[in-house]
C-alpha cells in the first residue's frame, strides 16, 4: 500500500467496519454505509466542479479591472473562488539543510492563499513572524486574519463581480465559523456583493486547486536558499506563471500593502452565531433578504432560512465604515533573543541584521 496524506477519517472508520464485519448483513450494512459516505462526497465533489467550470466559461477572454476594484463593477455573476492557509513556513531554509538548524525554531512564514479558479490564478500572502495581529504570530489563523486578506483580496484582486462563490475547508476556528458567515452577509449588506454563495467540501474530501499551488510553491521553495519573508516570495512567485506573492510589506521601511482589522468584535456586536453551524455544507446570502442566511446540509437538502443580523442591528451598512485597525503585535523579548543567539548564524550575512537583529530590549529571564 502507498503512503497517502489527508486520508478521509470517516472512509477509514468505514473500512474497518467492512473488514470487521462477521456476518453477511453486518457486511452488507457496512459496505452501504461506506458506498453512501462515497457518494454523497463525489455529490459535493461534483457542485464544486460545476461552479468551477462555469467560472471558466464566464470569465473566458475577460480582463481584471484595475485596483481598486469598483464592487458590482461588472455584470459577473459566476465567479469562483478557494482559499485556505498552507502549512506554515521558517526562514532561514536551505536547499541543503543544515544539521543543526533542523532541531531549532527559525523564523515562522505564514501562508494564505486564494485561488481564483477560472483564470487560474492564486494569490498568496506570506506573513512574517512579527507581521500578525498577536506576539510571535499566535493565532494567526484566527477570523480578524481571515477576513482582513478576505476583504483586502476582493478590493485589489477581485472582478468586481455581482455574485461569487467561495470554497473553503471544514475548519472551524478559521472558515466556518460566525465571523466568517457574518462578513459574507454584511457583504451583501452594504453593496459589495449581491449574493454569495459558500460551500464547503466533505471533511478528508477538499482537495482542489489551492493545494495544488501551495505544492508547486513548497516544491520550488525546498529547492532553493531562504533567507527572508522576500526570498520566499520570489521563489512562490517563480514555482508557476499561476502563482503570485503578496507580503504584508513590499519593503521593511514601506507601509504595510494591507491593514489588519478587528472584524470579531465588529461581527459581534451585530451578528449572532448560527446554531448547528458544523452540520451545514452550503451557505447563500443575498441582499434581497438582508441579515439572513439560505443554509443546506447537502447539496441535494432544502435550503433553511436562518436569521443571523441581530434584532437591534441596521439591515444597511456603510462599506466604508470599517472595524478599528490591529496593529502588528511583533516579537517577544524572548522570541527576539532567542534569533539572535540561535538563529543568526545560520542566515547569510547581508541579511542577519533583518532576520535575527541585535535586540534593543533587555531578555527575559527564562
Amino acid at each position: 500500500m502507498t503512503p497517502r496524506t489527508d486520508v478521509c477519517q470517516k472512509c477509514e472508520d468505514l473500512r474497518q467496519e467492512v473488514a470487521s464485519a462477521r456476518s453477511e448483513d453486518e457486511k452488507l450494512e457496512a459496505s452501504q454505509s461506506f458506498a453512501d459516505h462515497v457518494k454523497q462526497a463525489r455529490l459535493e465533489r461534483d457542485f464544486y466542479r460545476k461552479t468551477t467550470e462555469n467560472a471558466i466559461e464566464e470569465l473566458a477572454g475577460a480582463q481584471r479591472p484595475e485596483a481598486p476594484v469598483t464592487p458590482c463593477g461588472t455584470e459577473f455573476k459566476s465567479v469562483h473562488y478557494t482559499f485556505d492557509f498552507a502549512q506554515q513556513l521558517s526562514v532561514p531554509s536551505r536547499a541543503r539543510q543544515v544539521g543543526p538548524l533542523y532541531f531549532k525554531t527559525p523564523r515562522k512564514i505564514q501562508w494564505f492563499g486564494v485561488v481564483n479558479e477560472a483564470l487560474p490564478e492564486q494569490v498568496n500572502f506570506l506573513i512574517d513572524e512579527n507581521e500578525s495581529v498577536e506576539e510571535d504570530g499566535k493565532s494567526c489563523h484566527n477570523p480578524n486574519i481571515v477576513i482582513s486578506l478576505l476583504h483586502h483580496y476582493f478590493e485589489k484582486y477581485g472582478f468586481g463581480e455581482r455574485e461569487a462563490y467561495l470554497n473553503a475547508d471544514n475548519c472551524g476556528g478559521q472558515n466556518k465559523n460566525q465571523f466568517l458567515l457574518g462578513y459574507l452577509a454584511w457583504r451583501t449588506m452594504c453593496g459589495l456583493h449581491e449574493s454569495l454563495y459558500y460551500h464547503f467540501m466533505k471533511v478528508g474530501h477538499t482537495r482542489c486547486l489551492v493545494d495544488g499551488m501551495f505544492g508547486l510553491g513548497r516544491q520550488k521553495y525546498r529547492r532553493h536558499d531562504c533567507d527572508t519573508v522576500y526570498d520566499v516570495a520570489r521563489v512562490v512567485a517563480k514555482s508557476s506563471s499561476a502563482n503570485v506573492s503578496c507580503c504584508y510589506r513590499t519593503r521593511p521601511e514601506l507601509e504595510p500593502n494591507w491593514k489588519w482589522r478587528d472584524w470579531k468584535t465588529f461581527l459581534r456586536c451585530n451578528f449572532r452565531a448560527m446554531p448547528s453551524i458544523r452540520k451545514y455544507q452550503h451557505f447563500r446570502f443575498t441582499c434581497n433578504e438582508p441579515g439572513f442566511v439560505f443554509a443546506k446540509e447537502s447539496v441535494q437538502s432544502e435550503e433553511q432560512k436562518v436569521r443571523i443580523l441581530k434584532r437591534a442591528s441596521p439591515t444597511w451598512f456603510d462599506s466604508e465604515m470599517l472595524p478599528v485597525h490591529l496593529p502588528e503585535a511583533g516579537l517577544s523579548a524572548k522570541r527576539q533573543w532567542y534569533l539572535y543567539r540561535q538563529i543568526r548564524q545560520h542566515v547569510s550575512v547581508p541579511n542577519r541584521d533583518l532576520v535575527c537583529p541585535l535586540p534593543d530590549i533587555p531578555d527575559t529571564p527564562s
